[in-house]
C-alpha cells in the first residue's frame, strides 16, 4: 500500500480546550478553504495534555471540546480516520481524524482499537454527512455589509 505521506505533507491542527466557539469557527473556516484545494483533510491534536497520564477520551474537557467540534461541523475538515482499519490513509498518525473525534464525543472509544463493528461505522457515516452540512452552513460567506459587491471580494 502506498503511503499518502509520500505524496502529501501531513496537515496538523493543534487546538486547546479553552478556545471559544468563535475561535474554533474561525479555525474551521480557514481549514475548510485549504481542504477544498487539496485531497487531504487535517488531523487534530489537543495541546496541554502531554503530561496528563489519562487518554483524551478520559478527560472531561477534551470530551466537551469534541462534542463542540461535532456540533459545529468541524470534523468535516479532518481526515476521515487516523486509526480505523481499512479507512485510515495515514499510518502511525499522531493526531485524530473525524471518526476518532466522533467516537470520543459519543463515548465509543475505550481503547486504542482500530476495528469497530460495521453498525458503528455506519452510524458515524450518517453523522459525518450531517456534519458536512453544518460545516457548509458555518463556512458559507455571509455578505452583510451594504454597498459591498461580493464579486469584488
Amino acid at each position: 500500500m502506498n503511503n499518502p505521506l509520500d505524496t502529501y505533507a501531513l496537515k496538523v491542527v493543534a487546538v486547546t480546550t479553552d478556545l471559544t466557539d468563535d475561535e474554533l469557527l474561525e479555525i474551521m473556516r480557514s481549514l475548510e478553504q485549504q481542504v477544498r484545494c487539496s485531497s487531504m483533510g487535517f488531523v487534530l491534536t489537543v495541546s496541554g495534555y502531554d503530561d496528563d497520564s489519562r487518554e483524551l477520551w478520559e478527560i472531561p474537557e477534551c470530551i466537551q471540546l469534541f462534542k463542540k467540534l461535532m456540533d459545529m461541523g468541524f470534523i468535516s475538515v479532518l481526515e476521515v480516520s487516523t486509526h480505523l482499519e481499512g479507512i485510515s490513509r495515514i499510518e502511525d498518525c499522531p493526531g485524530l481524524g473525524a471518526f476518532e473525534i466522533w467516537s470520543i464525543a459519543n463515548g465509543r472509544m475505550k481503547g486504542n482499537t482500530t476495528n469497530y463493528p460495521k453498525s458503528v461505522v455506519e452510524e458515524f457515516v450518517v453523522e459525518l454527512q450531517e456534519s458536512n452540512q453544518r460545516c457548509t452552513d458555518n463556512c458559507a460567506v455571509k455578505y452583510s455589509q451594504p454597498n459591498v459587491d461580493p464579486r469584488m471580494l
